[in-house]
């Protein structure tokens, strides 16, 4: 089965308590897995355990064996003890993955089963969530968009139809200013009229007045003879 980089390399971890050949550890020494760890001065001192914590750990039991290979186990520790022995094996000796995988005592292989399928579970739900959070965001992006377009499209709107009942403010303003100008012209030439016919009047007055004072002068000067 494929799996993805991820599991393979946690795999590959886990099977770091497996017995490589030629590798450079120093012989005839106890290695505890709690010790891979830079060791604080706490764990330094309790390094050497006290009688009563003998009780409480349990004797260490081996779990797995090879050839100069010893995997011990208690309550608290997993150590593993390497003799001369396995130094001393020829270095062409190899197991392929199949071997190596069976090599594994059955409770450690079921628990590695289980986390590798666990991973292989984190990492397909991890999957969804990544594509589930790119289609959220493409679908936010689209919503803005189309949310964006239509307060573009709804103010546009709105301001033409300002602009139309604007226009429509300063026609009824032109009409209602062309009425008033008629109506004023109307008035002026009535005024003119009024004030021509009166101006008329009164040329005829006094010509009819001249004529009459004429007539009055020639009588008297008629008279006077």
């Amino acid at each position: 089965m494929n799996r993805p980089r991820t599991s393979a390399l946690i795999y590959h971890q886990t099977q770091a308590i497996k017995p490589k050949y030629g590798a450079s550890f120093p012989q005839n020494r106890s290695f505890s897995a709690c010790s891979m760890r830079s060791p604080s001065p706490l764990q330094i001192r309790l390094q050497k355990a006290k009688p009563w914590q003998r009780i409480f750990d349990g004797d260490k039991q081996s779990v797995y064996s090879q050839q100069g290979f010893q995997l011990l186990r208690n309550k608290q520790n997993v150590d593993a003890v390497i003799s001369n022995d396995f130094f001393n094996m020829k270095e062409e000796t190899s197991f392929d993955d199949s071997i190596q995988h069976s090599l594994l005592p059955s409770p450690i292989q079921v628990h590695i089963d289980q986390l590798l399928e666990q991973i292989d579970d984190l990492t397909l739900l991890f999957e969804e969530e990544r594509l589930n959070h790119k289609q959220t965001r493409q679908k936010a992006g689209e919503n803005l968009i189309n949310q964006f377009r239509s307060q573009n499209d709804k103010y546009n709107n709105i301001i033409n139809q300002m602009l139309i009942e604007h226009e429509n403010v300063l026609e009824d303003l032109r009409s209602k200013h062309a009425k008033e100008i008629i109506k004023e012209q109307d008035k002026a030439d009535a005024r003119e009229r009024h004030i021509q016919s009166e101006i008329d009047y009164v040329k005829n007055s006094f010509h009819t007045y001249k004529i009459t004072m004429d007539k009055e002068n020639e009588e008297k000067l008629r008279l006077k003879d």
